[in-house]
């Protein structure tokens, strides 16, 4: 029940935000939904396996609507700061690096699928935040009301960090299982 009244003031507040800060959307519940997402994590250690299923669900949900809301924030920033088209935001915005992988990622899944974005993991989002924070990121994350989740953008890299880890013990559970 905890999570469920947490869950809910997350909404109450991203809608607040969202009509006060159209510019940064979303992201305002970053860190409160990471809050939760941990929550979720370190409660998985206390079910039985029967319920341990429908908490790790419940923690892929979450993962997975903060990343899409991250891909989306990023991407927009981005063409609205260097253009549209592979010429403007791709090679501007996104490190070589990771243009580089998505390009790999793309031709080793053998589908039809033209957008190099989609390839992105979301500890690519990190360095694509890192570059592109003094022209971009810096102000959309050090206005007030975020200024609040977050203290500077080591924070914010380190809260980043963090979700990739539950991200992993979510997607990778056999991983965590056994020491």
């Amino acid at each position: 029940m905890h999570i469920v009244n947490q869950a809910m003031r997350v909404g109450e507040h991203n809608n607040w935000f969202k009509t006060t800060y159209p510019d940064v959307g979303d992201l305002s519940s970053f860190k409160q939904e990471l809050s939760v997402a941990k929550t979720i994590l370190h409660d998985m250690e206390y079910y039985n396996e029967q319920n341990l299923e429908d908490v790790v669900i419940n923690m892929y949900r979450e993962v997975r609507k903060i990343e899409i809301r991250l891909h989306k924030f990023i991407s927009t920033k981005l063409i609205n700061q260097y253009g549209k088209g592979e010429e403007g935001w791709w090679q501007k915005g996104i490190p070589e690096k990771i243009r580089k992988n998505c390009a790999v990622r793309r031709e080793d899944e053998k589908l039809d699928r033209q957008d190099l974005y989609s390839y992105t993991d979301l500890i690519d989002l990190k360095e694509i935040i890192e570059k592109n924070w003094g022209q971009i990121f810096s102000q959309c994350f050090e206005c007030a009301p975020v200024k609040r989740y977050f203290e500077d953008k080591g924070d914010l890299l380190g809260a980043l960090d963090r979700l990739n880890a539950i991200r992993n013990k979510v997607m990778h559970p056999i991983r965590y299982l056994y020491p």
